[in-house]
């Protein structure tokens, strides 16, 4: 959001967004939206292009078409990047359920950031402010980046361990 001024409608609409706190806005975020989205995304479109693409081919198309979806370009970016990663755990589980439950855990973090932090104050301010200060922003990428790396790690692990998945 500092590179890419936010226009005041897309604002309000995030804010608006950001405030809805209500049952039906959990609902929507962390129960419809990842069961509705998973079914097109991967076990429509991914399991599709994996049919006549590569794996990583299938995998990125699917994921810039799961960011783009998002239609704004605040959210492209990590939209993009958790498509691939759910692309991934699909093309090796072929489990829609793996990547609903992804899904529905990235979007209730998101909901339940609404209890704790004031959207319209961090919407204003820098990321590393957000945080506490440039440290506190460096060790959470860090650490994020870290934990990330060490999931990705283990599930690679377990998916060498597994019975391979046949390819149609």
């Amino acid at each position: 959001m500092d590179l890419i001024p936010m226009s005041d409608f897309f604002r309000n609409m995030m804010l608006e967004l950001g405030s809805d706190q209500g049952l039906l806005m959990f609902a929507a975020l962390v129960i419809a939206a990842p069961i509705l989205e998973e079914l097109i995304f991967r076990g429509i479109m991914l399991d599709g292009l994996l049919k006549i693409y590569s794996p990583v081919k299938a995998i990125v198309i699917s994921s810039l078409f799961f960011g783009l979806i998002h239609l704004n370009p605040w959210q492209f970016v990590g939209g993009a990047l958790v498509g691939g990663f759910m692309g991934w755990v699909y093309y090796h589980t072929r489990s829609v359920l793996a990547t609903i439950l992804i899904h529905a855990s990235f979007n209730l973090t998101a909901f339940s950031l609404g209890y704790f932090i004031d959207i319209e104050v961090i919407m204003d301010l820098p990321y590393a402010e957000v945080l506490g200060g440039m440290t506190n922003y460096i060790l959470f990428i860090a650490g994020s980046i870290l934990i990330t790396l060490t999931c990705v790690f283990f599930l690679n692990k377990e998916f060498k361990e597994s019975v391979p998945v046949l390819l149609a």
